[in-house]
């Protein structure tokens, strides 16, 4: 009997010292990545924290987690590389974060960085004018819906040189508009434009959107800003000749 019980002890011990030497030969390949959202609607009202799909992708993995109630996310079993992290849930922009360094240190990797995400921007922008006067460039803007003082809306504008001007293509973008009546008119002294790189006598294109309150903005591969949640329902370019 005694013989026995050395023999099933011996089994059981297998696996164990298995899963020893291998990690004492080989390494931890693999652990966890996670952190935190903040998500809101278009307007910047917090909303449900759960159900955004959170991907760590590199040229060869791409493994993925869910945020839950609280906007905690957890990417299991992740293989260690650098990363960029993209957040992605129905009716809000992509936002990615990129350079996440997952290295083996003992512990799961922690994002620190908590980012606070909107619902893409239902603005619409039926009529967009400007007038030159002196120095001054007045530009407004009509949205649909209709901005108001209980329920404004947010709008960017997009500069440059080219008739091609647009979120994707652009020399400057201005700060976020709040729209707070319809129409609404909104002006930019002639030094702003000096300000950022355009002369005198020049010809400067700009074409307004519809924004969130949080744009979910990030810079892509080529170092230029990308804007999700932008709406494309706009008019075509403006133009105006710097004074």
């Amino acid at each position: 009997m005694k013989n026995v019980w050395i023999l099933l002890l011996s089994i059981l011990l297998i696996p164990v010292s298995y899963s020893c030497l291998d990690n004492t030969d080989d390494g931890l390949k693999e652990t966890d990545i996670y952190g935190y959202v903040n998500l809101f609607d278009e307007f910047g009202i917090r909303t449900d924290n759960h159900s955004m799909f959170v991907s760590a992708v590199d040229s060869v993995t791409e493994a993925s987690g869910v945020t839950d109630v609280y906007g905690m996310y957890i990417i299991r079993d992740t293989p260690f590389g650098t990363y960029k992290l993209v957040f992605e849930k129905p009716g809000f922009g992509t936002y990615v974060m990129k350079g996440i360094e997952h290295v083996a240190n003992g512990s799961p990797t922690y994002i620190p960085v908590i980012p606070m995400l909107s619902e893409k921007s239902t603005t619409i922008i039926p009529t967009l004018t400007n007038k030159v006067s002196g120095d001054t460039i007045y530009i407004t803007v009509v949205t649909d819906p209709p901005s108001t003082a209980r329920q404004s809306r947010y709008i960017r504008l997009f500069f440059d040189d080219k008739a091609s001007v647009s979120d994707s293509t652009y020399k400057n973008f201005s700060k976020l508009l709040t729209i707070y009546k319809t129409p609404f008119t909104t002006y930019f002294l002639k030094e702003y434009f000096l300000d950022i790189g355009y002369e005198s006598g020049q010809t400067i294109y700009l074409k307004a959107y519809g924004d969130s309150f949080y744009s979910n903005a990030y810079y892509d591969e080529d170092s230029v800003k990308v804007f999700p949640n932008i709406n494309h329902d706009t008019p075509d370019a403006l133009s105006f000749v710097l004074p």
